[in-house]
């Protein structure tokens, strides 16, 4: 197999500055969209707990938001400066270092979504054995999750014998050249990049038969079934495959497309397109989370809320001790944050609002 040289800008680089700027408006999209939406999913999670999901779920989102926030840092950020400057700008220390880095990021958020669904499918096929799924061993889950996603990164490492990692102006960023070896970079694609979403897929139709069957009971008996969770790790299993799937294209493929077509469609124009793609999984959680938890909704809801209040009453337009959204805001908050505790049987216990009282494990 022979490595390709994509530092040629004159070969691979954007055609145009129009081009140029639509790839910087949509990275500096990712950016903050990752950067305030996974600050505010490990603030509901860690400060305001107003995920009200099974707990163990809830620590993998934890564990997901910080991967998200780690490559939008590590591998949205470079490229968008890289953009802007129209070149590299963080020195040949980074280029060396920043790809493995990305590299384990992903295959961390890909093992963490994973967990994620087995772990639901794990509730909603055995709720009662599922008890075990206490937050202590999620966080051990996860730690060895992301113990496990340095591996490859080492074997890469290994593999590229030193060889100096060139700047990509497909990309505008420093990468990962494929491995040396037909066979051996085939096995590495489809280890890393093809069982696992396809596994992620398997596992999901059962919760999705789940959510269709129980939904469908519930309006005959006249009840209501409690789908959120469902629906939020299938959600989030979705946008995985999509981010994923057209990347291992392009790596399966990258081998035998060959000639000038397809190195102007398949290797550029293609490869471009799979590798933004890859962000969809690190912007689409906040906007999945806020769709399908109420409870997060609320949160996030009543927040904007109170801040557009204040910055009405900062510009002077509006009263702050008249002023009704200001009200409103302080008073979903009151009831959202505010618990109460009282001795019962010599024991503590919290008393909540009627959406507190629904068992963390329905969900």
């Amino acid at each position: 197999m022979v490595r390709e040289d994509y530092s040629n800008k004159t070969l691979y680089g954007l055609e145009n500055d129009g081009s140029r700027y639509v790839w910087i408006t949509f990275y500096f999209f990712v950016v903050m969209s990752s950067g305030i939406g996974d600050t505010i999913i490990l603030l509901g999670t860690t400060v305001y707990h107003t995920f009200r999901l099974h707990r163990s779920i809830v620590v993998i989102v934890q564990h997901i938001a910080v991967c998200d926030l780690s490559v939008a840092a590590i591998a949205a950020l470079p490229r968008l400066v890289s953009l802007v400057a129209d070149r590299w700008v963080f020195g040949n220390l980074l280029c060396q270092v920043m790809p493995y880095l990305a590299q384990s990021l992903s295959i961390a958020g890909m093992l963490l979504i994973c967990a994620m669904v087995f772990c639901k499918v794990a509730i909603v096929a055995y709720p009662i054995r599922a008890r075990f799924l206490i937050p202590s061993r999620a966080h051990k889950l996860c730690a060895v999750i992301w113990i496990a996603s340095i591996v490859p990164s080492i074997n890469y490492i290994i593999l590229n014998n030193g060889k100096e990692i060139p700047f990509d102006y497909r990309i505008y960023t420093c990468y990962l050249a494929s491995i040396r070896g037909i066979w051996l970079h085939i096995s590495f694609v489809i280890v890393f990049l093809f069982v696992p979403p396809l596994l992620v897929i398997a596992v999901t139709f059962p919760l999705v038969k789940h959510l269709i069957v129980s939904r469908e009971f519930a309006r005959k008996a006249g009840g209501a079934q409690r789908w959120q969770g469902i629906l939020t790790t299938v959600l989030v299993a979705a946008g995985y495959c999509i981010s994923i799937l057209p990347y291992a294209v392009y790596r399966l493929g990258e081998s035998f497309v060959e000639g000038e077509t397809g190195v102007r469609y398949f290797h550029k124009f293609y490869y471009q397109v799979a590798s933004s793609l890859l962000f969809v999984n690190t912007i689409s959680n906040f906007y999945i989370y806020s769709c399908t938890v109420p409870s997060f909704r609320s949160f996030i809801s009543s927040h904007v809320r109170r801040y557009l209040a204040w910055f009405g009453c900062a510009l002077g337009k509006v009263n702050p001790e008249n002023s009704s959204e200001a009200k409103l805001a302080g008073k979903d908050m009151s009831t959202s944050n505010i618990t109460t505790r009282t001795r019962k049987h010599g024991r503590t216990v919290r008393l909540a609002s009627e959406e507190d009282i629904i068992p963390a494990n329905t969900d």
